[in-house]
């Protein structure tokens, strides 16, 4: 199977790309963000839903069963600008530059792989929650051309801290 791992010069953010293990052609693909902010979404890879599990000791890995990229095609961003492989100028503090950063890496990721512009999700855990709701907002006012977006998956989101 096909797997990318890169820098994009959108504040150079660091992604890891794998396909479904079903049917990358047709198979939806999905954009996995780590909440924080701040989270390495490439340790969820190895850690959460990737296509593989690192073992305890930090040897070895096997197959994760239960991988997301058993039905979808997968990408796991680094955000933001500092966080984990993503390295470029000041760090971003504000959620507007995030995610204008995070829409700017999504148009960047299909402009470059225009193949996988299949139906296409937003996810993430914690405080993605609040980035992806704006990242789909972003994405429906102006992607040229149209991504086209279905839906957003969110885990244990922070939608409002202080009233959660």
């Amino acid at each position: 199977r096909v797997s990318y791992c890169s820098l994009v010069p959108v504040d150079r953010y660091f992604f890891w790309f794998f396909e479904s293990r079903n049917s990358p052609a047709t198979d939806p693909i999905f954009l996995w963000v780590d909440g924080g902010p701040g989270g390495s979404g490439t340790a969820s890879a190895v850690e959460y839903n990737g296509p593989c599990m690192v073992n305890k000791e930090g040897t070895a890995t096997s197959i994760h069963p239960n991988s997301w990229t058993n039905r979808a095609n997968g990408i796991w961003l680094d955000q933001p600008t500092g966080v984990g492989y993503s390295k470029g100028g000041p760090p971003e503090t504000a959620i507007g530059e995030i995610v204008e950063n995070i829409y700017r890496f999504v148009e960047e990721f299909f402009s470059r792989f225009p193949k996988y512009r299949g139906p296409f999700y937003l996810s993430g855990i914690s405080f993605a929650g609040i980035q992806l709701p704006e990242i789909a907002h972003a994405l429906k006012q102006a992607s040229e051309p149209p991504i086209n977006l279905k839906g957003i998956i969110s885990q244990n989101a922070i939608i409002n801290a202080e009233a959660q």
